[in-house]
């Protein structure tokens, strides 16, 4: 899933795996959307928001 939103920075990259495989539900809820829609909804699952 991170692989088809073409995220350079290794770093970010990291973090969003890491975050993802800790948040399941998360993980979940964005299957299913376009890339763009699923990089939005990760930032804000990431920084807080609901997942």
């Amino acid at each position: 899933m991170l692989s088809g939103m073409n995220i350079a920075d290794e770093n970010l990259l990291e973090q969003c795996y890491d975050f993802l495989c800790a948040n399941p539900t998360c993980t979940k809820r964005l299957i299913g959307l376009p890339p763009h829609k699923r990089w939005n909804k990760l930032c804000k699952m990431i920084s807080g928001g609901d997942c």
